[in-house]
């Protein structure tokens, strides 16, 4: 059983790294979703390790019971959520279903939960409340502020792409206006392009 390879997988929106202490391996997930594959003996000795213990219990899902037990992990129904369980419960779950979640699921449910909200722009307007109250936050403009940054995101290769259709634009104009007086075309010089990133 010690040697059997267990599921781990973060629900942190970000990367999370935590150094074994008796081996000094240091075990990364880079970005939510991510999974990776340890022994027992490597989940006691992470959970040995100096702050990681509340990592294991908010930020990642051990997919073992017995493991969670012997760890002495908090388990909630909800300490299991990922984002296709968040995004039912967003969806289709009841109000109270939502409610529980918030006051009893993992810290990193609860990032999920909102992150999740965001992401599919939650329409009901009662879970958006429920959210706003419980977490002290709004939602609503959070939905609005991510969706204006991702039309502002998709617009700049537009731009860039109608800069560089005028640019060609003149650059013909130039050679043709040259072609018609019989002399060759002046290279403009270089000018150095601001990025708009």
């Amino acid at each position: 059983m010690k040697n059997q390879k267990i599921e781990v997988v973060s629900r942190y929106g970000g990367m999370i790294s935590i150094k074994e202490s008796n081996t000094g391996i240091v075990r990364t997930w880079p970005k939510c979703g991510a999974k990776l594959y340890l022994t027992e003996d490597s989940l006691l000795n992470l959970s040995m390790t100096p702050g990681a213990r509340k990592l294991i219990q908010d930020y990642l899902i051990i997919k073992n019971d017995e493991v969670l037990e012997e760890l002495e992990v908090d388990v909630e129904l909800e300490y299991h959520y990922e984002v296709k369980e968040v995004t039912d419960l967003l969806m289709n779950g009841s109000e109270e279903e939502l409610i529980d979640a918030l006051n009893l699921a993992p810290k990193g449910v609860v990032d999920l939960i909102k992150k999740v909200a965001i992401e599919i722009q939650l329409p009901n307007m009662n879970k958006r409340k429920i959210i706003d109250k419980m977490l002290q936050v709004d939602i609503s403009k959070m939905i609005e502020v991510a969706h204006t940054e991702s039309s502002d995101v998709a617009e700049k290769p537009k731009v860039r792409e109608r800069l560089a259709q005028q640019k060609e634009a003149v650059r013909e104009t130039r050679q043709e206006k040259a072609g018609k007086s019989g002399r060759k075309a002046k290279p403009k010089p270089a000018v150095e392009e601001v990025s708009e990133d």
